[in-house]
């Protein structure tokens, strides 16, 4: 059971001046915060996990209600990529050096809430590859993906995360990336069958679903398709076993 941390008054006093501040000065603050942090070699993950959530609610409570707020969509990304990039550089320090408050991983899944509004459901059920705006959400978490994946795909915790918004009907590009990153890398691939090997299973059935075109035209793919159902298969993992035999079907008898 996670344990509850709370924000103490300095730091809730920091996120309400945040949260409070038009769209330039949010940026700004932000910017500050990050540069005080590295500069006192301080990770304030409690701080970062409220500003990020919080931000994350505001957007949803706009997109939901049709209001044109302050906290855009492009502006999601900045924050993002700001973040992820003070945290990628903290991989490259020795950890004897910092001080860390909270848990770095909680920040990882905050900042892809942000990106993929995954955190509400019924807001994501209405997404559409139709409106163009919502592209933005799958080049954002291409994006963000190959430039911090070192960080980001070796945690189990992250992976499940991934996992749940790459199964999302918009997430096209962001699901190959997915996938190519697994056939490179096994050793990342679930070791029994659980929640992460679940929602793999329906990222590869979305795959295969939306972009089995992708898949065939390269017989390489169809192979690694096949290896990693297989390894799906052999954890038992949900669902596994059937889309092995929908591909199994579908590839000996293409014109069918």
């Amino acid at each position: 059971m996670k344990r509850s941390i709370y924000l103490d008054e300095d730091q809730s006093h920091f996120l309400d001046m945040i949260v409070k501040s038009s769209l330039n000065k949010i940026t700004i603050k932000i910017d500050v915060l990050i540069h005080a942090l590295k500069a006192t070699k301080l990770v304030d993950c409690i701080i970062l996990v409220h500003i990020v959530g919080t931000l994350t609610y505001c957007f949803i409570e706009q997109t939901s209600s049709g209001i044109s707020g302050s906290v855009g969509n492009s502006f999601r990304n900045h924050v993002a990529s700001a973040i992820g990039a003070y945290l990628f550089e903290l991989s490259n320090q020795e950890q004897s050096d910092l001080q860390i408050i909270g848990d770095i991983e909680d920040i990882w899944e905050k900042l892809i809430d942000l990106l993929s509004l995954d955190t509400w459901q019924p807001l994501i059920d209405s997404l559409s590859e139709a409106d163009p705006e919502n592209l933005n959400i799958d080049q954002w978490l291409t994006h963000f993906f190959n430039r911090f994946q070192d960080e980001l795909f070796p945690r189990w915790r992250i992976r499940r995360k991934l996992y749940g918004v790459g199964k999302l009907a918009i997430c096209k590009k962001f699901r190959r990336v997915l996938f190519q990153k697994l056939t490179q890398h096994q050793e990342f691939l679930p070791d029994h069958r659980n929640d992460e090997s679940e929602a793999l299973v329906q990222v590869l059935v979305e795959l295969w679903d939306s972009d089995c075109t992708w898949i065939i035209n390269k017989q390489s793919r169809c192979q690694d398709l096949r290896t990693l159902l297989g390894h799906l298969q052999e954890i038992d993992a949900v669902g596994a076993r059937s889309l092995a035999d929908q591909v199994a079907s579908f590839l000996s008898n293409p014109g069918s």
